[in-house]
């Protein structure tokens, strides 16, 4: 959703007037497109203002959810639902302890309409990956760990995937999620910076195997490209 603390004008030069950047324009707007859709789960990347403004907002249109928050960030992913259609049965979460990312997870149980029998829990989980294009190998760690997280908690439900993986259709790290299995190959960092490990060089080769232990189809075709690409060039 981009979160206001990364709203920077330079960014949307074609965005006038620049008040429609601030978050007491954004935010209403946020949430009505979100309500357009009509959905009976959201999954959000990049959301802050949590507490403050979108939990109560969504609230008032029958939905509650749960936060995490990254680690040293002032954003997070979140998960809500509609409450007249789930019960939240046990909630997780999981911090990569890599470049800050984090994931959340809601075993949801749907609630059985009149004279029907309940339908299984399921399991909705939610991520936002490493952003550097450079940094592919620190995007599949966090995939690994997301995964394998995703696969203890589930315990055998069906599991409903999503995320921002920050990764073209072409990458390792897409196709970790759709294969289950890839074989990447990377020079390790050995110098970082403060913005988040583009200073790379000096290390060996390495070539490394990264597994899934979950089965997952997308549930869409992919766009050719993000609309943000030209900015990861």
């Amino acid at each position: 959703m981009l979160a206001q603390c990364y709203t920077r004008s330079e960014f949307f030069p074609n965005v006038q007037p620049k008040a429609e950047l601030k978050w007491n324009r954004r935010g209403p707007k946020i949430v009505d497109e979100i309500l357009r859709y009509a959905p009976d789960v959201v999954c959000l990347q990049e959301c802050d203002c949590w507490d403050d403004f979108l939990l109560a907002k969504m609230q008032s249109n029958g939905f509650f959810g749960i936060w995490k928050q990254k680690s040293g960030k002032k954003d997070g992913v979140a998960i809500l639902w509609k409450t007249e259609k789930f019960n939240l049965i046990r909630q997780d979460s999981v911090e990569y302890n890599l470049k800050g990312g984090v994931g959340i997870m809601a075993m949801l149980q749907p609630k059985p309409d009149a004279g029907q029998d309940t339908s299984p829990a399921f399991c909705v989980a939610n991520t936002h990956l490493f952003w550097n294009p450079e940094m592919e190998y620190i995007k599949l760690k966090q995939a690994q760990i997301y995964l394998s997280r995703i696969s203890d908690f589930a315990a055998g439900a069906s599991c409903v995937v999503c995320g921002d993986l920050n990764s073209m259709p072409s990458s390792d790290c897409y196709s970790l999620f759709i294969s289950g299995k890839v074989t990447h190959t990377y020079t390790p960092v050995v110098s970082d910076d403060e913005v988040s490990g583009q200073v790379q060089g000096g290390g060996e080769t390495t070539t490394e195997v990264f597994s899934s232990p979950l089965e997952l189809t997308s549930a869409y075709d992919p766009p050719p490209v993000p609309s943000f690409y030209k900015r990861l060039q």
